[in-house]
């Protein structure tokens, strides 16, 4: 019998042959930050790469489309190492895993935007 009111928490399992979509918002630091500010950015990170590998109980990361990048290469995970050591870490792992990536962004688009 359910309860009215109470939302049960469905299990892991009903979402295995699902598609999932997992959003990460892109926190970056810059080089003059102050170390308050850098700590709560390695913070985040480090709590969004474990609650990754805790999602991932209902299917493995298969795809990652990135932004700042506009290529799927290695030399691509070096620029988005230099942007975010953290999250090129975290990005490295799932490809490791079998994970393809993605870019999200046009040369002709990128260049001039950052630019500014």
């Amino acid at each position: 019998m359910v309860e009215l009111g109470k939302i049960q928490k469905p299990e892991a399992g009903d979402f295995a042959d699902r598609k999932k979509l997992y959003c990460v918002a892109d926190i970056y630091s810059f080089k003059d930050a102050p170390d308050d500010y850098r700590e709560l950015v390695d913070k985040y990170w480090d709590e969004v790469a474990q609650h990754l590998e805790k999602i991932e109980i209902a299917g493995k990361i298969k795809k990652i489309f990135c932004e700042i990048i506009t290529g799927e290469d290695k030399e691509d995970l070096d620029i988005l190492a230099k942007v975010s050591e953290k999250l090129s870490q975290i990005v490295k792992k799932k490809v490791e895993e079998g994970g393809a990536l993605f870019a999200l962004e046009s040369k002709e688009i990128l260049g001039p935007y950052t630019d500014w």
